[in-house]
């Protein structure tokens, strides 16, 4: 039996498909948690003796770099509302992901004790996905309306045998 091998523009065309069947998804507390810790690591944030910096500023800056990793994000790239950041900021801190360190009067929000560990498990989001992983994600995920409108769209192409 020959196998067609796909084509990088017959590839794009598939990823772009399967990440379809995720544009609804909402954003959960983890995916802006990653996205956290990922803007910290992207913009060598935290690698120098641990300092990141007082945690009015590092509001400040997130609120400015949110927007601009919109393509990373998972689901609808949306806006995200200061609270929501502030929360999860938060919820890192309470985690010891991120610690606050008092210094001359200023808080400053220094790495962790589980930052190393935390950070080597950020997941990959969506659109860092492969094909193969994007359909077994659909396929054998949480979300069985998913699967169903899967086998709904393409069950016309499979082949069975009795």
């Amino acid at each position: 039996m020959f196998k067609h091998k796909m084509t990088k523009r017959e590839l794009d065309k598939m990823r772009k498909y399967l990440l379809s069947y995720f544009k609804d998804d909402p954003e959960t507390p983890e995916d802006i948690q990653d996205l956290i810790l990922r803007i910290l690591r992207h913009d060598g944030y935290g690698l120098e003796e641990g300092i990141i910096g007082n945690k009015r500023d590092l509001i400040k800056y997130l609120r400015y770099t949110f927007p601009r990793f919109k393509k990373h994000r998972n689901g609808n790239p949306k806006d995200q509302s200061d609270g929501q950041i502030l929360r999860q900021l938060n919820n890192l801190l309470r985690e010891g992901v991120l610690t606050l360190h008092k210094h001359k009067r200023v808080n400053l929000v220094v790495r962790g004790k589980l930052w190393d560990s935390r950070v080597s498990q950020i997941r990959l989001l969506r659109t860092e996905m492969s094909t193969a992983s994007l359909l077994s994600a659909i396929l054998m995920g949480d979300d069985p309306s998913k699967r169903m409108k899967f086998i709904k769209d393409n069950g016309r192409f499979a082949s069975l045998d009795f």
